[in-house]
């Protein structure tokens, strides 16, 4: 589980540091102070040996149209879209090994390559369509050194990367749904035997739900649930809530991840039930041993959330408040015994 991040010249970052990670994270802030970046920072970060992510990113955001250029997929990475310096993401776990991601955009380095070895390596100078490749650079204090790197072809970004560190983490997005996704990790979890307390929690969006299950629509395959109709009804048309709910849960469970980020998590969600579903979370990310961040604009989620973790015996949540100070974005920690004096005062902490 991270305990420190350090995010230096990222989006709007010239040098940022989060600490006192705990389980659960909630990031809050004024528009544009760039919690939806920390999360992203975050996903690269952990999935540090692929530079495919780098794109990834830009699509969870919405931005799918490009010009035949790697820097337009890259450049706005870095911060101020200046290539020097680097964008450098570090971290510490609570084990203390230290770990770090460097990014660069480099001059192209296919035409040393030669032929293609059988490696996933473009096999051509001539496929490439962009003079540079990104490289992603990864390094921990156990002595694991890693390189990989990405070239735009004309087919599109193709990647040569690196192995994983071990960790893995799932983005949920605010612009970027994908029920086939959710109805993949449903299924790994039915095998299992597991999907009846994901039944009970939806309850808290759809009293009339009874049961959970796989159906194909067409070549692709959805999750549905009985709420007395007569028939089965795919869990999107129950609702945004009971569907963001699910995701959430799915992500968190699925024992796919080792980080799960939830941009904007009170999305669909009435503020009358945020208290237990910030109580299913915590129960699901001990369970599954998944550390979580998320965002939020809203008063009453922050509130819900202090809540849930205050009515429990453990208090592993912090809200880490980023601001503007001199030019730049600091991040604020506050702890429960200071989160509780701020409620209680009314004071701004979204």
């Amino acid at each position: 589980m991270l305990k420190t991040v350090r995010i230096e010249n990222f989006r709007g970052f010239s040098d940022l540091t989060l600490d006192g990670l705990e389980r659960v994270n909630l990031l809050a802030g004024s528009n544009g102070a760039g919690k939806t970046a920390v999360l992203e920072a975050l996903f690269l970060h952990v999935g540090a040996h692929n530079p495919e992510l780098g794109m990834r990113i830009n699509i969870f955001r919405g931005l799918t149209a490009f010009k035949a250029e790697l820097d337009d997929l890259f450049v706005p990475l870095f911060h101020r879209y200046a290539l020097d310096p680097a964008v450098e993401i570090a971290s510490k776990d609570a084990q203390g090994i230290e770990r770090s991601l460097t990014i660069r955009l480099v001059e192209s380095s296919l035409a040393a390559l030669g032929p293609s070895n059988g490696n996933d390596r473009p096999d051509s100078l001539s496929t490439a369509i962009s003079p540079r490749e990104v490289r992603f650079e990864y390094a921990d204090s156990l002595g694991k050194r890693t390189i990989s790197n990405g070239w735009l072809m004309a087919e599109g970004l193709r990647v040569q990367a690196g192995k994983p560190w071990g960790g893995q983490a799932l983005f949920l997005a605010t612009r970027y749904h994908s029920p086939a996704e959710d109805a993949q990790r449903f299924s790994e979890l039915a095998v299992q035997l597991r999907q009846q307390p994901l039944v009970e929690t939806l309850k808290l969006i759809e009293p009339r739900l009874s049961s959970l299950g796989v159906q194909a629509m067409g070549n692709m395959a959805l999750i549905y649930g009985d709420i007395g109709l007569g028939r089965l009804i795919p869990v999107d048309l129950m609702g945004q809530g009971a569907s963001r709910l699910l995701s959430i849960l799915l992500a968190i469970v699925s024992q796919q991840a080792s980080v799960v980020l939830i941009d904007e998590v009170e999305n669909g969600l009435h503020y009358s039930v945020m208290s237990k579903v910030w109580r299913a979370i915590a129960q699901a990310a001990r369970a599954s041993d998944v550390q979580v961040f998320a965002t939020t604009h809203s008063w009453e989620c922050i509130c819900a959330a202090h809540e849930a973790f205050t009515s429990d015996s453990l208090y592993d949540f912090r809200l880490h408040r980023l601001e503007w100070a001199n030019g730049d974005i600091r991040a604020v920690s506050l702890d429960q015994e200071m989160l509780d004096t701020a409620i209680k005062a009314g004071l701004e902490v979204r």
